[in-house]
């Protein structure tokens, strides 16, 4: 993860955001995850008119309409964010605009797909956000929502996360507006080498050291894949939750 200041209120950007160009060589695994949620939404999008909630700096957005979208629009609460993305990741399917998710100035009903990946435990009121996208879909569109998995997230660790999902409470959230197409997991884990590493940070005070040992040990030892949440192996625990789901009727 990278910041960027606004360059008028010399403040770090709202929510932490990925900058592909920026991060260092210990980071570089994570890119590969964020881009793996994003190939993997491409597989959905060809000829649609998709929306990327929460695009930060606008690479999962320009690869989503190299993809065969027929539109994707980018959305972000910072201008800081909105301009980065404009300058590096522009395409002629591509619009970014600043939005904020709990309040998406566009049309009922206008989208076939609705693309939002870890941004659920960032918003305060994540359930007018979930109802937002449910408006904004197309009957029958699809959502593909992510989020962390709780028992692989410190939330010690991350200032900016204000909430945590275990897999029951993301999908009764999710099914207050959608129904689930299928649940997927992304980098599991074995639980025993999860527990060695809580054992080796429990007692580490500082926050960003701990942050750090904890996301390289867990690194170590998970993969970028995403699979069906019932074809991961008895024993191993996804970092992270991909929904598919679609409006209702």
């Amino acid at each position: 993860m990278d910041y960027m200041r606004d360059s008028k209120t010399n403040n770090k950007w709202v929510m932490e955001r990925l900058v592909p160009e920026r991060v260092p060589w210990y980071g570089k695994k994570t890119i590969s995850d964020h881009l793996a949620r994003y190939q993997f939404a491409a597989q959905l999008v060809s000829n649609k008119k998709v929306l990327d909630i929460a695009c930060g700096s606008g690479y999962g957005t320009q690869l989503l309409a190299r993809a065969g979208a027929s539109q994707v629009i980018g959305i972000d609460i910072s201008q800081t964010t909105i301009n980065y993305a404009k300058e590096k990741y522009s395409h002629p399917k591509v619009k970014f605009v600043i939005g904020d998710a709990c309040k998406i100035n566009l049309t009922d009903n206008c989208l076939d797909i609705v693309v939002s990946f870890e941004t659920l435990e960032h918003l305060q009121n994540y359930q007018t956000f979930l109802s937002e996208i449910h408006r904004i879909l197309k009957p029958k569109g699809i959502c593909l929502i992510s989020t962390p998995n709780n028992l692989l997230s410190d939330e010690t660790c991350n200032e900016f996360h204000l909430h945590q999902f275990s897999q029951a409470q993301f999908l009764k959230d999710l099914s207050k507006h959608f129904t689930l197409l299928d649940l997927y997991g992304q980098k599991p884990m074995h639980s025993g080498y999860l527990n060695l590493v809580r054992n080796i940070t429990a007692k580490i005070s500082n926050k960003f050291i701990k942050w750090f040992i904890d996301s390289a040990l867990k690194c170590m030892f998970r993969g970028v894949k995403i699979q069906k949440i019932e074809t991961i192996k008895n024993g191993f625990v996804p970092a992270f939750f991909i929904a598919k789901c679609q409006k209702y009727d």
